[in-house]
């Protein structure tokens, strides 16, 4: 999730949106933890 990781904190939100819709190539296959995925 390079896209989300670069944007930082904000991106966690544009995550779950995007996991949500599922759009293909853009979300992991598997559920990921905001917390792991983005460190504060």
């Amino acid at each position: 999730f390079t896209k989300a990781v670069t944007t930082g904190r904000k991106a966690r939100g544009d995550c779950q949106v995007l996991t949500d819709q599922g759009p293909g190539g853009e979300v992991p296959p598997a559920p990921h933890t905001p917390t792991a995925t983005f460190a504060d």
